[in-house]
């Protein structure tokens, strides 16, 4: 998974991955990534 520029994102959700992949967030700003 790959979070790019992302700025003032309060409902950023990713809810269909498993624990084994990996999540790259970059350029974000003022946002919260919710992983379930």
């Amino acid at each position: 998974w790959v979070v790019e520029n992302q700025i003032g994102r309060k409902n950023l959700l990713i809810d269909d991955c498993d624990a084994k992949q990996s999540v790259y967030v970059f350029g974000c700003k003022d946002s919260v990534l919710q992983v379930k």
